[in-house]
């Protein structure tokens, strides 16, 4: 079951070495990062700063950018910091060795449920960050970006809305066959729309 107290971290980027390593820390305590590594330096919320990062016996471990974004205009919607290190195996190893002295190791997707528990984004738009790191095609990464942007949930609300007006109208003709309702080309009417839905539904997908 998922603390939504604890403070939580994780590497970003794929393990393995590349130019940059990027991990995030999120949690009400995410700042005590800064006194654990021994950063001096101001860290102005929104801005790159360049800093050195020590462990315990405060001997350097590496050099490399900070960022913090405070709750709630966060990924999280919570006090959230950013290191972008150098991609090292070793220099990530030691980092996350340190962070595990005062954080907890996020869970998969920990992040997101964060994110969606705070009211950052809705679910379509959560499915939609996973479906953007996992797209392999344009069309995938399109589609994907427009679950991000809630474009896809705007559309599904529509088609709920227009399946509610449809069933209102099949319910007042159950209820009352004499009337209107009965007439042929009320049912027609109501027909065009469940077709029509149906030919939108079945594009998009």
């Amino acid at each position: 079951m998922t603390n939504t107290n604890e403070t939580i971290f994780a590497l970003s980027t794929v393990l393995g070495k590349s130019g940059v390593a990027v991990i995030r820390i999120s949690g009400n305590y995410a700042l005590k990062a800064l006194n654990h590594f021994h950063i001096k330096k101001e860290i102005k919320p929104r801005f790159a700063t360049l800093v050195d990062l020590y462990d315990d016996s405060s001997q350097l471990i590496d050099n490399g950018i900070i960022i913090y974004f405070p709750a709630p205009n966060s990924f999280t919607g919570e006090d959230v910091i950013e290191l972008q290190v150098h991609g090292s195996k070793a220099v990530i190893k030691i980092i996350l060795e340190e962070l595990s002295k005062i954080f907890v190791m996020a869970r998969p997707g920990e992040f997101s449920l964060r994110a969606f528990l705070n009211g950052k984004f809705d679910l379509t738009q959560i499915e939609g960050i996973a479906d953007l790191i996992d797209a392999e095609t344009k069309m995938q990464a399109k589609q994907a970006i427009k679950q991000i942007s809630g474009e896809l949930e705007r559309l599904y609300s529509n088609w709920r809305q227009r399946l509610i007006t449809i069933q209102s109208k099949i319910e007042a003709y159950i209820d009352f066959p004499e009337d209107i309702w009965a007439e042929k080309s009320e049912l027609e009417k109501i027909n065009n729309e469940v077709q029509s839905l149906i030919q939108l539904i079945q594009e998009h997908l």
